[in-house]
């Protein structure tokens, strides 16, 4: 902390050296100039303000100029290198582009733990009142979500974590009843399976865009914990976390095929 908080003063303080040292040769350059046409005092003071002001303004727009420059310049390497597009503060903010991929994708699959925020039926979930009107023919989700036997949702954990472990289990069959209500009540092409994955990703895909966000707080994470929106191209990391999540689908498929066969073919 220490130290950025020094590198942004160290960075300040060279910028402000550099304006006084450039207002300083415009001044000295106005007083030459006006000497030399002869103006007398008064109209060589108000000639070298004009020329300061003028100076100083220009070497603000520049900089200006310079920093919305290299804001662009970074957004598209960025673009190209990793094919990250947006990078919101947390999941609130990015709600609304998300609703809207969701509303517009045919092939959306998502990789959650309990899902109370994105498949509820409460009034602040994401995504369930969109579900029930996406019964197109066409159109699927698959949803990997925690398993009521989870190692990470245990009695253990919710101890450590002073969590009510009950809350979690009721969130888990709540969950469940709501991808078995999108399927059979509202005819909707929804496939559901249950994983034991640690919290480390909630990745949501949306045809060919991604948004994946980090397990990174312990708690409230939906409000602090930055969110990275990802559109698929040659080079960009869209590609891993798609296949993260096929690779999650086909692990926890109920089959009695063997592994090494299983994973044979898997690309």
């Amino acid at each position: 902390m220490n130290r950025i908080q020094l590198k942004g003063n160290s960075s300040l303080l060279s910028t402000f050296s550099q304006e006084a040292f450039l207002l300083v040769i415009i001044g000295i350059i106005g007083y030459l100039v006006s000497t030399w046409l002869g103006w007398d005092n008064d109209i060589k003071t108000i000639t070298i303000g004009i020329l300061i002001l003028t100076g100083s303004l220009a070497f603000s727009y520049f900089k200006r100029g310079i920093r919305y420059f290299s804001d662009d310049l970074g957004k598209m390497y960025m673009r190209e290198r990793t094919g990250i597009i947006e990078i919101y503060e947390n999941l609130n903010q990015c709600k609304e582009d998300m609703q809207k991929d969701f509303h517009e994708a045919t092939n959306i699959c998502l990789l959650l733990q309990i899902g109370r925020k994105e498949l509820g039926d409460g009034e602040s979930s994401f995504f369930w009142s969109l579900a029930k009107e996406k019964n197109s023919s066409g159109t699927s989700i698959r949803v990997l979500r925690a398993a009521p036997n989870s190692p990470f949702l245990s009695e253990e954990r919710a101890k450590f974590r002073n969590t009510p472990v009950k809350r979690w289990g009721e969130d888990i069959r709540r969950l469940d009843k709501q991808i078995e209500l999108l399927k059979d009540t509202y005819d909707y092409n929804i496939e559901g399976r249950e994983h034991s994955e640690p919290y480390l990703w909630r990745i949501f895909i949306f045809d060919d865009i991604a948004y994946v966000s980090g397990y990174l707080h312990t708690s409230d994470n939906d409000k602090h914990a930055f969110v990275y929106k990802l559109e698929e191209g040659p080079d960009s990391l869209y590609m891993v976390f798609s296949k993260y999540f096929e690779y999650l689908w086909v692990k926890y498929e109920l089959s009695n095929e063997d592994l090494a066969e299983k994973w044979a073919t898997w690309q």
